[in-house]
């Protein structure tokens, strides 16, 4: 709808004002980019979209400062065969301070928590938390950053 188009532009607007001021006249491209992010999304400042594609952020998910995720990341709730009875609950995850998100990369379940200082590689499948200061890929190693 029109009015969803004007909330998408505002709310992008202020992230890019956040982040990307030197980039203001983006604005109107970066509205046009086909993603999915909730006006109820609590993102924190620094969040950076690289190639924003595809990406989805679910209403509950939380977002902590100097984020980086790249095209294809969701942030979403674990399917259920009741799900409508979890509005009004938290069923999107959490991402700590100083993350980052490589592409198709799917993070699920409001019980999710991705620790500080961590690293998710491309295409990973994440619905358990990930401690702080840890380097997941595809090929399942989880390591401690050194």
């Amino acid at each position: 709808s029109e009015q969803f188009e004007t909330d998408q532009k505002a709310r992008l607007e202020g992230i890019v004002n956040s982040f990307f001021s030197p980039f203001k006249d983006t604005v109107e491209d970066i509205a046009q980019i086909p993603s999915s992010m909730s006006d109820d999304a609590e993102i924190d400042s620094y969040f950076f979209i690289d190639h924003g594609t595809g990406i989805v952020i679910g209403e509950t998910s939380i977002i902590g400062k100097h984020v980086k995720i790249y095209q294809g990341v969701t942030l979403g709730a674990l399917s259920l065969r009741e799900g409508q009875k979890l509005s009004g609950t938290k069923r999107h995850p959490t991402v700590k301070d100083n993350v980052t998100i490589y592409s198709g990369a799917s993070v699920l379940g409001g019980e999710t928590i991705i620790g500080e200082n961590t690293t998710l590689g491309s295409n990973v499948f994440i619905t358990t938390s990930v401690e702080p200061n840890m380097t997941v890929t595809i090929l399942g190693e989880k390591k401690h950053k050194e």
